[in-house]
């Protein structure tokens, strides 16, 4: 007991009583307060004082409670909406199932019948789709919030992550049907103003949650990245749906923004819940940079970058 001098100030049996009731015994604080003709308002400081003295101890068991703790430093930390963290490997192949894993647990968990789902890109996003399972929620939408890649390995590019998702939880789909990077400014605008495009957009500026993949500029190695990277400007730390940002978050102006078909930052910034599903410790300035500028604000990672976010 945390605080033995404040005991002999209390009724420790009449406490011990109300804990029992309330934690053991299964009965409301209303019920509780009826039995013994006192306040519910009485029964909350009873039963709060508990707590504060150490009669009652709380002790989480469950395969995450270990990490509790540090989502919640981090959640605190960064203002962010959720966090969940999967232990630290080195071994890539294991990280991917462990973030998979819980950033399937994490959908089930949170959406909601009506939401709008965005997704980026990448081999995090197509992780999760490995061990998502069958939601039964009405009118669901999945859409991408930027254009494909040619020749996307390993079916990480957006669309096909859209497809696939739509396949295991039921959902309408959005497609751009539009490369992400095309030849000039001028192809740009034309297809934007294409009807298909702008009803495709207004869906995309509807979304409620989005999905977010990030990268960490400095070392992409994925072919396409070959068509931007002279036009990395060197503060460039990380990329989020094809847009560069430095190590504060802001985003970065390039020469290739004009040719690029992906949301806009102003529109993903309005995109209530934005989680970015990230990990391993040579990504941890991109992903600090993505907390700093409020790009997403919610996380999934591991815990040797979260231990690195908290150090920051």
């Amino acid at each position: 007991m945390r605080d033995a001098e404040d005991l002999t100030h209390i009724d420790v049996p009449l406490y011990a009583r109300v804990a029992y009731a309330y934690y053991l015994g299964g009965l409301t604080q209303g019920e509780i307060a009826k039995r013994m003709r006192t306040s519910r308002q009485r029964i909350n400081r009873i039963l709060a004082k508990c707590l504060s003295l150490g009669i009652v101890e709380i002790h989480i068991h469950g395969e995450s409670s270990m990490f509790l703790e540090q989502e919640t430093s981090l959640a605190n930390k960064y203002n962010l909406r959720s966090v969940r963290l999967v232990e630290e490997t080195q071994d890539e192949q294991e990280f991917f199932v462990s973030i998979g894993r819980a950033a399937a647990r994490f959908m089930t968990e949170t959406l909601q019948s009506g939401d709008v789902i965005g997704f980026s890109r990448g081999r995090t996003l197509s992780a999760m789709l490995e061990h998502l399972e069958r939601l039964e929620l009405d009118n669901l939408t999945a859409t991408q919030l930027m254009g494909g890649w040619n020749h996307q390995a390993g079916g990480i590019g957006g669309d096909n992550i859209v497809m696939r998702f739509s396949e295991i939880i039921p959902s309408k789909v959005n497609m751009l049907y539009a490369p992400v990077l095309v030849n000039d400014e001028e192809l740009r605008r034309g297809i934007m103003r294409e009807p298909y495009f702008l009803r495709s957009y207004e869906v995309i500026q509807s979304c409620t949650v989005a999905m977010l993949g990030i990268a960490e500029i400095k070392n992409l190695s994925f072919p396409q990245i070959k068509q931007i990277r002279p036009y990395v400007p060197p503060e460039a730390v990380g990329e989020i749906c094809t847009r560069l940002f430095d190590k504060d978050g802001k985003i970065l102006k390039t020469k290739i923004d004009d040719r690029t078909l992906a949301i806009a930052p102003e529109d993903l910034c309005k995109i209530p819940l934005r989680v970015g599903v990230a990990g391993m410790t040579y990504k941890t300035e991109a992903i600090l940079g993505a907390l700093r500028g409020q790009l997403i604000n919610a996380l999934i990672t591991d815990t040797a970058v979260a231990a690195k976010l908290l150090e920051a």
